[in-house]
């Protein structure tokens, strides 16, 4: 597959301040979310900019800190964590609905764990039907609801009302290998950092709600299983792909950590832990998950120390090509046709490009 470019969004021209997530409509409008100007700008697909939604605050219509989006239909979402909300804009740019975030997992029942009490979600997306699907990156220490076992590992994937009531669960993510955490406890206080390249599971919401994938290293055995889910949880495929281990070379280990134990610590301990921290000795073997609108599936996978690749699985999960791009061209939307993507320049400001694929 080769990528030739089809249209540019200057962001010096056009004055971006940054793109938080870049999302395309399937009538090709172009949706440009800016989390540091809490606004997203709109374009035709001829690249015409037709206005913006959003703007700082807490009231209808104003975002505090913007987190994720899709699209639900014809509509664009944007979630706020800090307002605990979600809102749908209209394809006039009109604020459509204002959502509240899932208070009670449940049934209703106020016995419940509520936000706030060791339960963190992260609103993911919402289907064509209105259901909403939600991710608990974190086991709650906490009781638990009756829908979770509470001798089941990993943290799942749930299905909502938009009310927020519990339909069902859609999948489990695994938990993580030990190594791929380095965690702290002291004083009452606890925390945590990822180590860096590790090959924790990877979860990837297509911008449409309909799909969930899941990516997962296979014990003893250089291969990875991806699993693709509908809106539903139903099982749209499941393989898996061997790949050849990347070493992670010395000089670009100790440069990582170098970086890592910069950062300040809370405290002598956690200072401790993230000096003890050591990295794997391979790159993980996927980087990213894209999910098309067409049912492609997109895995960015690392061939060398510079050299990645994009891996191309049509609907039903068969390998139909990869694609190379420059290391400094970052995939966000993609189908078997077409991909956009932003590049920074000098200055880091991000441009987006759109690029037919052959």
């Amino acid at each position: 597959m080769v990528a030739v470019p089809d249209l540019r969004l200057d962001g010096a021209t056009l004055g971006l301040s940054d793109v938080s997530n870049l999302l395309v409509a399937k009538d090709g409008t172009i949706a440009l979310v800016q989390r540091q100007d809490a606004k997203v700008r709109l374009f035709e697909a001829s690249g015409r900019e037709t206005g913006s939604f959003g703007a700082k605050g807490e009231g209808p219509g104003e975002f505090r800190a913007i987190s994720l989006s899709g699209w639900v239909g014809d509509s664009l979402w944007v979630s706020d964590p800090a307002t605990r909300r979600t809102t749908i804009i209209s394809p006039d740019r009109k604020l459509a609905a204002s959502l509240p975030m899932p208070i009670t997992l449940g049934t209703g029942d106020p016995a419940l764990p509520q936000l706030g009490t060791g339960f963190g979600l992260s609103f993911q997306g919402m289907a064509h039907d209105g259901t909403v699907s939600v991710w608990f990156p974190t086991v709650p220490k906490g009781p638990h609801p009756s829908w979770w076992p509470t001798d089941r590992s990993g943290t799942p994937v749930v299905s909502t009302t938009r009310e927020g009531r519990f339909r069902k669960v859609l999948l489990w993510r695994p938990e993580e290998d030990r190594s791929c955490n380095v965690s702290w406890s002291a004083g009452g206080a606890s925390g945590g950092t990822a180590v860096p390249f590790c090959a924790a599971p990877l979860l990837s919401f297509s911008d449409h709600g309909d799909r969930i994938a899941l990516v997962t290293q296979q014990n003893g055995v250089p291969a990875f299983r991806v699993a693709v889910f509908d809106s539903d949880g139903l099982s749209v495929f499941a393989r898996s792909i061997s790949y050849q281990p990347v070493p992670i070379p010395r000089q670009v280990s100790d440069s990582v950590l170098e970086i890592v134990r910069r950062q300040p610590q809370p405290n002598a301990v956690a200072t401790k832990a993230i000096r003890d921290m050591k990295l794997p000795a391979e790159f993980a073997p996927v980087r990213r998950v894209i999910l098309g609108s067409d049912g492609s599936t997109w895995l960015e996978r690392r061939l060398s120390v510079r050299s990645r690749e994009w891996l191309v699985l049509n609907e039903k999960g068969n390998t139909v090509g990869t694609l190379t791009l420059d290391p400094d061209v970052t995939l966000r939307v993609v189908t078997r046709t077409m991909v956009w993507a932003t590049v920074a320049d000098a200055d880091d400001v991000p441009s987006v490009i759109r690029m037919k694929v052959r």
